[in-house]
């Protein structure tokens, strides 16, 4: 994909984009330091887009290549400059417009609202979902920044995707699911839909059951699928933030035979469903968060946000603030 941007050195580049990152979050979760970002931009894993008026830094965004998606993402103004979306829209474009990229495009939109003197972050990146039709899937307080002058803390980000190939759904024509407030059934019954899934929802009750997992990754956060040939069970929730991030994700596939056990069990110790995975990612899965005691940052709804009701965004939002109060 070609952008038409004029040539820049890696160096600057991972300069630019380490300035732009450090101004809008302080640090960064996957791009802690200059020599870190200027090795991946030599890897080419990092594809950097800026907009700067002479040698003056206004904007920019990175397409994160991976071997099966591009993820758009690493996007963020100057202090006192806009436009971001701009450049992410430009991005959509190029790769709708090339005939050789296959591969769909993902997004984690970050919807942290201001707090405390720090400004909040979603409003570039909110273009994707109302103008560039990315598609949700989740809704989590995935990752952990201070902000450019604040404390550690977590922030809520709407994982999204946008399909250039429309990926076969696989998932069961019923779910059955416990009768709780974790499990946000309505918001699943919504993402469901616009995913393309024809997946049912029913709501039963279930007696908690054991969840055994095993770790998959611990960075940015811990992943955790369930696994019932070699899983143990998951420990409990971190106390409190402090620099680590305290967000632990569960996954689950739709069709387990257990599932309604399971997604009990993982109520029963401090995780919602919050989302489900992407249709690119194969057999539909449903995802599961826990936050340990620590600072939520307040998320702030886009408005005339695409898709998904406001209220459902933010019962999720109080929901995690409120579990881990609890642990």
């Amino acid at each position: 994909m070609e952008l038409n941007r004029p040539e820049i050195g890696q160096i600057l580049q991972a300069q630019w984009l380490n300035t732009l990152l450090s101004t809008t979050y302080g640090c960064h979760n996957l791009s802690s330091s200059k020599a870190q970002i200027l090795d991946d931009i030599r890897k080419k894993r990092v594809v950097p887009i800026f907009d700067f008026d002479g040698n003056r830094l206004l904007r920019g965004a990175a397409m994160i290549m991976g071997e099966e998606i591009i993820e758009i993402g690493r996007c963020a103004n100057m202090p006192g400059e806009n436009g971001g979306g701009k450049i992410m829209l430009e991005v959509v474009d190029a790769w709708e417009k090339d005939p050789d990229e296959k591969r769909p495009l993902v997004a984690e939109i970050r919807m942290a609202g201001p707090f405390e003197g720090i400004a909040g972050g979603q409003g570039s990146q909110a273009t994707l979902l109302s103008k560039a039709d990315f598609i949700p899937h989740a809704l989590l307080p995935s990752f952990h920044h201070p902000g450019p002058h604040g404390p550690m803390r977590q922030e809520l980000f709407c994982f999204s995707t946008k399909e250039k190939i429309k990926a076969v759904r696989q998932a069961p024509q019923v779910i059955a699911i416990p009768h709780n407030p974790a499990m946000n059934p309505e918001l699943l019954r919504v993402l469901l839909h616009i995913n393309g899934f024809s997946t049912k929802i029913q709501l039963d009750d279930f007696e908690g059951g054991n969840v055994p997992v095993k770790q998959l990754a611990k960075v940015p956060f811990s992943v955790f699928k369930v696994d019932w040939q070699t899983g143990s069970q998951i420990e409990d929730a971190p106390a409190n933030c402090g620099e680590e991030n305290q967000f632990d994700l569960v996954t689950i596939v739709a069709d387990d035979e257990k599932l309604g056990e399971v997604a009990q069990g993982l109520i029963n110790n401090g995780f919602q469903c919050a989302g489900i995975t992407a249709p690119h990612e194969g057999p539909l899965q449903l995802l599961f968060g826990r936050l340990g005691q620590c600072l939520l940052a307040p998320t702030e709804v886009m408005r005339n946000m695409p898709n998904i009701p406001e209220g459902f965004i933010l019962q999720v939002h109080n929901q995690f603030a409120e579990k881990m109060q609890q642990l």
